[in-house]
């Protein structure tokens, strides 16, 4: 039997190899017997009280290295995608010039002219962290967001430290859907379609949503 595709079954001898199809079987009827609140321990094993952190910045570049952060939002929620509390959402003064691509998808939502005005980068680096730090203890805490990866490469460069504490790990609406549309077009065709103003709040809006839909649709009822 090939080692790759063997396991060692719950409750049995480690000598006892068990086909992966019969492992994951029989987790799979065991789930269905055991408590919720049992079922989500197992599943969040190693992760104390998870919450997510949904993330969002609006930026005059693909490269963090090159540009500057215009906008960043944060929201907590917990698993189920309830918030909890107002977040923090502001734009980030910003007076350069603007390339063409930058005026042509910031300035009709007003977003440039916000910034001319806005709070300076570092007043925003410590709003930013104040808000992070507040739920860090007695919780694990996810990244969450569309791309979220591109965000936290920001976060990271432009404010150092802000997201300290927060887990490697990340809930990425937009590799969800490239799954889902792979391996379940039905589902696809079933999500709601959201379109954006580039504004940090309209975009977590929509991960948000799509999430929701695809938690609804899967009938989850963990949370």
């Amino acid at each position: 039997m090939d080692a790759r595709n063997t396991h060692t079954q719950p409750g049995t001898p480690a000598s006892t190899p068990v086909s992966a199809a019969h492992w994951a079987a029989s987790l799979s009827n065991q789930s269905m017997t055991l408590p919720v609140c049992v079922r989500r321990g197992r599943i969040w094993a190693g992760m104390d009280n998870p919450l997510l952190l949904w993330a969002d910045v609006e930026t005059t570049s693909l490269d963090p290295a090159e540009g500057d952060l215009l906008e960043i939002g944060l929201r907590y929620t917990d698993m189920g995608l309830k918030r909890l509390d107002d977040g923090l959402s502001t734009p980030i003064r910003w007076s350069g010039t603007p390339d063409p691509f930058t005026r042509a998808m910031h300035t009709p939502n007003g977003l440039l002219a916000a910034c001319r005005d806005a709070p300076p980068l570092a007043q925003v680096i410590v709003w930013a962290r104040r808000y992070v730090e507040r739920r860090l203890d007695g919780h694990t805490v996810l990244l969450a967001g569309s791309s979220v990866s591109f965000d936290r490469t920001w976060i990271d460069t432009h404010m150092p430290s802000v997201l300290d504490g927060v887990h490697h790990r990340i809930l990425d609406v937009s590799s969800l859907l490239v799954a889902i549309r792979a391996w379940a077009p039905d589902l696809a065709d079933r999500l709601p379609r959201h379109g954006t103003d580039h504004r940090v709040d309209t975009c977590l809006d929509g991960s948000m949503a799509t999430c929701r839909a695809i938690m609804e649709d899967m009938a989850c009822t963990h949370f």
